[in-house]
């Protein structure tokens, strides 16, 4: 999840194929919305984007295919309708990102852990070099050894979930950093299809039906287009 937020944050400043990979979404099967050429060979050609399993063995999925042009209006009017209140969304986004993005409690936990860590494996030295010393039972000792084995185990996964859950919420602040920057900077409302507004500000958009399309901002905020 980490890398997808970053990958999200930091997509740039373009347009076309690449700035609507892995963000329209068909809102039946979940899968992804791809590109696809039509009248590849006449005056007629235009690219389409539609769900890549539409018509995968076994896929019922009704959900209707969007021009690029489409999209690009969608986003321009949800757009507006975040910066006509930029004032007050930026104030919730704060508030919300202070609540949702604290790691203090998880800190301490880590924290926690990693005492632990230092003591068993401190007692596993211990128990090593006492071995090496002085002959011991080697049942006792190898029962003792795998308790104290188990016990870092343990504790090893329970950090590795603490630390994975501080990443996210870390880079979950830095969605939301970037989003409140953004919208500090917008001074006006937009006219035309802005690549680096788009991948500073949309998350995923969700299509159910031609009069149902949602765009899903990084500060959790869902603009129904229709």
């Amino acid at each position: 999840m980490q890398a997808e937020l970053y990958r999200r944050q930091n997509i740039g400043r373009y347009s076309g194929v690449g700035a609507f990979s892995s963000i329209l979404k068909c809102g039946e099967c979940g899968g992804w919305y791809g590109a696809k050429v039509w009248h590849s060979n006449d005056k007629y050609r235009k690219v389409i984007y539609q769900c890549n399993k539409k018509y995968a063995k076994g896929c019922k999925c009704k959900t209707p295919h969007i021009t690029e042009d489409e999209i690009k209006g969608l986003f321009i009017k949800a757009a507006n309708e975040l910066f006509s209140e930029k004032d007050e969304i930026i104030a919730n986004t704060k508030a919300m990102m202070n609540l949702v993005c604290n790691t203090d409690e998880l800190d301490k936990a880590l924290g926690d852990c990693i005492a632990e860590l230092n003591i068993i494996a401190e007692q596993m030295q211990s128990a090593i070099s006492e071995n090496s010393r002085v002959t011991l039972n080697q049942n006792e000792y190898e029962e003792r050894y795998s308790e104290l084995t188990e016990r870092y185990n343990t504790i090893k996964a329970r950090y590795d979930e603490l630390t994975e859950r501080i990443d996210g919420k870390k880079a979950q602040r830095e969605l939301f950093k970037g989003f409140i920057q953004t919208l500090e900077k917008q001074g006006t409302l937009i006219e035309e299809f802005d690549g680096g507004l788009w991948s500073s500000l949309v998350q995923e958009v969700v299509i159910n039906a031609k009069d149902d399309i949602r765009l899903i901002f990084k500060n959790g905020i869902e603009i129904i287009t229709r």
